[in-house]
């Protein structure tokens, strides 16, 4: 089969599928699979396409219809400008928990010590880091693959063996007290509600970084717990929300002082950040 006649087959089985940007989907997905660029693609169109390109990709195509998040086919993900490993078993990277780290990289003291609660794919600590080399980070989880995600990610971005500190744990569980400058999550936050109504992409990301269940509130009600033996007295707590629970985290942390709401581009608060006087 012809280039050409692969993208206009298969971009037409796409938008039938409910995906919207096919054309620029499909010129990834022969990029990253069979080293086929976009500029390939467009200056030889009569390229014929070999069985066993054709035998790798279409079943990625069906995959990718099935709403089976093309950030798992192409096995990778953007964030902050650096490219992170992802799979099944860790959460996507999203462009709103940027808000984390940007507040970070111009807050946080130098050569703080910062604790992040469900590091995932490592994005945050590892972008952290990146940007702010002096910061000193702990990187904890519950998930062990998500860890193996958060040590090779942070290994390969920022080209050193092991470059922050990492543990398996449920919160706090499991680490030694320690007086942290900021702890920093974005911690499941969807209501039970919430996963009854959830896009089909996010079936395929991991139940426990997109819920705690109930009402999607306990995790932080588990970090709001970090002062005395987890944080500073004038340490800070910087936590991505769900649209909708603003008010409602807000009421945990009522014996916080509450420093800044961040906004994204639609206007919707998306991280608080907290500081540990009492008000």
């Amino acid at each position: 089969m012809k280039i050409k006649s692969f993208i206009a087959e298969n971009e037409e089985f796409m938008k039938k599928s409910g995906i919207t940007n096919a054309r620029n989907e499909l010129f990834w997905i022969l990029e990253e699979k069979i080293s086929l660029s976009k500029k390939d693609i467009l200056l030889f169109p009569e390229k014929q396409l070999s069985q066993e390109e054709l035998a790798l990709l279409i079943p990625l195509i069906q995959k990718r219809c099935q709403r089976y998040p093309l950030q798992y086919i192409l096995g990778k993900s953007d964030f902050m400008g650096l490219v992170f490993e992802v799979g099944e078993g860790v959460l996507i990277p999203r462009p709103e928990t940027e808000l984390i780290v940007g507040y970070g990289i111009k807050n946080f003291p130098k050569n703080a010590f910062i604790l992040e609660i469900g590091s995932g794919s490592g994005c945050i600590s590892t972008a952290l880091k990146y940007f702010r080399p002096d910061l000193n980070i702990v990187a904890v989880d519950i998930s062990e693959k998500a860890l193996e995600y958060t040590l090779k990610n942070s290994e390969t971005i920022l080209k050193q063996k092991t470059p922050f500190q990492f543990y398996l744990s449920d919160c706090f569980e499991n680490i030694p007290p320690f007086p942290f400058d900021a702890v920093i999550s974005n911690p499941p936050y969807l209501s039970l509600n919430d996963m009854q109504m959830i896009d089909r992409e996010l079936l395929y990301e991991p139940p426990i970084a997109l819920s705690p269940g109930e009402e999607g509130l306990s995790v932080y009600q588990k970090i709001a717990k970090a002062r005395p033996d987890y944080l500073k007295a004038s340490g800070q707590i910087v936590l991505e929300i769900g649209y909708n629970i603003e008010e409602n985290v807000k009421k945990i942390f009522s014996d916080y002082r509450l420093v800044e709401t961040i906004r994204d581009f639609q206007n919707i608060a998306r991280t608080l950040v907290f500081e540990a006087s009492c008000r």
